[in-house]
């Protein structure tokens, strides 16, 4: 409910700092004002649906949280998986977070979302990042944030570390950060994927099934409950492809 009402919140901000809205109104109603004729009254409706569609798209639908549009991708996964979601690690006073954690024949997916509107740059061993923020369509800001990659690394380390306590091996763990489908870049050297919403399962099914997987795939899950906290579990076959 916290992170709904932050981006609901966020949306609201971005519509009264953006004058765009005001205008399309303003025509709109100006339209009705000097319509005299059946036909006008019918255009002047077809223009203020127009201009409703716009402000929907611009203001309230860019709210729609990334997340969701991640769960969206892994409804139509068409293999058994496991998805843990928001999921807190720790092995040997090391910490990590991860916004999914995707458990499949395919392998293991560490997976971060990312949910902003701009451009982020940075090298994977710099410390401060530059951040590119979309304030209005109008304005921007730059400012200076912490090395996501940084953090993403060390959940995948952790989880590393987590399976070879427990005596699994040659698992592949991949790690990746997944972004808006729009107006969102990240621009670096770093070797971890960086996937649009849009394009997680396209991402993920490129991968093949592991055979070793198939007899480990229970006792992973095993592992990631007793060792992590997280906010819920999702087991099943999506379906669809």
């Amino acid at each position: 409910m916290l992170r709904s009402n932050k981006k609901i919140n966020k949306a609201l901000s971005a519509f009264l700092r953006d004058p765009l809205w005001l205008y399309l109104l303003g025509i709109s109603f100006i339209t009705f004002m000097i319509a005299d004729e059946s036909v006008e009254y019918m255009l002047a409706s077809i223009f203020l649906m127009f201009s409703l569609i716009v402000i929907f798209y611009m203001y309230l639908n860019r709210a729609e949280s990334l997340h969701k549009k991640i769960f969206m991708e892994f409804s139509s996964f068409g293999e058994e998986y496991t998805l843990l979601s928001s999921v807190t690690l720790e092995n040997e006073g090391s910490k990590g977070y991860s916004d999914y954690i995707f458990i499949s024949a395919k392998g293991i997916f560490n997976i971060r979302a990312l949910d902003f509107q701009g451009v982020i740059k940075g090298f994977e061993n710099d410390d401060v990042w530059s951040y590119m923020k979309i304030t209005s369509l109008y304005d921007m800001a730059v400012k200076a944030i912490k090395n996501p990659i940084y953090y993403h690394q060390k959940t995948h380390n952790i989880i590393y570390d987590l399976l070879a306590k427990n005596n699994i091996r040659y698992i592949p763990i991949q790690s990746i950060i997944v972004i808006r489908d729009e107006d969102a870049e990240i621009s670096t050297n770093s070797n971890i994927p960086i996937i649009k919403a849009k394009n997680l399962k396209k991402y993920i099914s490129q991968y093949s099934n592991r055979q070793n997987m198939f007899s480990l795939l229970d006792e992973i899950v095993a592992i990631f409950n007793n060792e992590t906290v997280f906010n819920y579990n999702f087991s099943g076959k999506a379906v669809g492809n």
